[in-house]
């Protein structure tokens, strides 16, 4: 129970199948019986430790290779093997334990092992043999895989770190192997309410291709890998984009709502998605592209309400990353008007010579530059503000990285 409270478990996230061996081996549940770390938690409760004269170790881990990673009790094809032994004790079956790791090597089984000391500490025992049994049972390299506790209590202390371990396993998995979904999707990397959504990025989500998760009361929208591709507009880089690096809505002439994503990363160019919620569905209604690699277009939206008329007038696109004439990080700011239900380009902002050079870099600069936007990152952060200037319409404010 302290060992797995820890984890999540679901179909989509981590499965866990409990095989609990001593003198004979015994399938407490499933992969695929449970579809929640509450559900999964009910159960082992239930569970009753099976008693016996001896700890036939190799028996267990022999009998969950060839039973537990099997597609009828619910493993799924092209995932990571991975088997967690814990013992508190060492085994009367040692001799099979050779072949019995190199069955489990063959297949690609990787092998964490932990050590609980407590039975041997409180008896004042060596451990030593002990631990070395254990060590044998992990994968390579061994202080990556192998853990020893002084009691049960103490598993929750490596919970942590065995779940980081476990994850890289499946990051450095091959292309064969199944991929991240939701497990590092930091889902709240970046906020906004709607008139009735709630859009939470997730930019770690499936490879860090990222999505944007929909919430409206109790209803959560979780959308798939393949929700926000766009055939027109895919190319050959799909990964890593960062999809709900900010999130933003306008609300157009008809009522409709839409709802804005930014991929700074998509292509290398950054991409923009507008998209509307139809019956819970969403459909993509437009993309907009960014036009320098590394530019970090998408990174950061805005949308605001000039005329004061509660429909959205103007989207303002950040890419402060976007590279000037001087070769300099300058950035650049997109400005598209909304007409209808689509967003239309008129023009693009670029910081003033009066922004020059950043402070540090000032005391340095030639005569010839000193008026050069070098280094700025206009349009590092965008807001919408209030009418300051008192001419009946609303605002912008646009500050750069150099503090201007």
């Amino acid at each position: 129970m302290t060992f797995l409270k820890e984890w999540i478990f679901g179909p989509k996230q981590t499965q866990v199948g409990i095989v609990q061996y001593g003198e004979n081996v015994t399938h407490e549940f499933n992969l695929n019986k449970y579809s929640s770390t509450e559900e999964v938690l009910v159960a082992a409760k239930k569970i009753v430790q099976r008693g016996g004269r001896q700890t036939m170790t190799a028996l267990g881990i022999d009998t969950a290779r060839k039973e537990a990673f099997t597609e009828a009790r619910g493993a799924r094809r092209g995932v990571k093997k991975v088997m967690v032994i814990v013992t508190d004790g060492e085994s009367h079956d040692n001799h099979r334990l050779k072949k019995v790791i190199q069955d489990c090597e063959d297949e690609n089984i990787q092998r964490f092992s932990i050590a609980i000391l407590g039975s041997y500490n409180r008896g004042n025992l060596s451990t030593e043999k002990f631990v070395e049994e254990i060590k044998s049972i992990a994968s390579e390299p061994t202080e990556k895989h192998f853990f020893n506790v002084s009691d049960e209590l103490a598993l929750v202390t490596i919970v942590k770190t065995l779940g980081e371990r476990i994850f890289a396993l499946e990051a450095t998995a091959d292309q064969s192997a199944a991929s991240f979904e939701m497990e590092m999707s930091q889902t709240g990397f970046s906020a906004h309410y709607s008139q009735d959504w709630v859009m939470l990025g997730a930019v770690g989500a499936y490879d860090w291709n990222g999505t944007v998760v929909m919430q409206k009361a109790s209803q959560i929208i979780i959308p798939r890998n393949t929700t926000f591709n766009v055939e027109s507009t895919k190319k050959n880089e799909p990964l890593a984009s960062y999809l709900g690096y900010t999130v933003n809505s306008a609300t157009a002439s008809s009522g409709d709502v839409l709802y804005i994503a930014g991929q700074p990363r998509y292509n290398h160019t950054g991409q923009v998605i507008i998209y509307r919620m139809e019956d819970g569905n969403i459909k993509i209604l437009q993309t907009l592209s960014g036009e320098q690699i590394g530019s970090y277009f998408g990174s950061i939206l805005t949308t605001i309400d000039i005329d004061k008329d509660s429909n959205t007038d103007i989207l303002l696109v950040g890419a402060p990353m976007y590279m000037g004439t001087e070769k300099e990080e300058q950035g650049k700011v997109y400005v598209y008007g909304l007409n209808q239900t689509r967003f239309e380009y008129q023009m693009s902002l670029e910081p003033t010579k009066q922004t020059c050079c950043s402070s540090r870099q000032h005391n340095s600069c030639t005569k010839e530059n000193k008026n050069e936007p070098c280094g700025a990152r206009f349009g590092t952060a965008i807001a919408a503000v209030k009418d300051l200037n008192l001419d009946g319409f609303n605002d912008i404010v646009n500050r750069s990285s150099a503090g201007r």
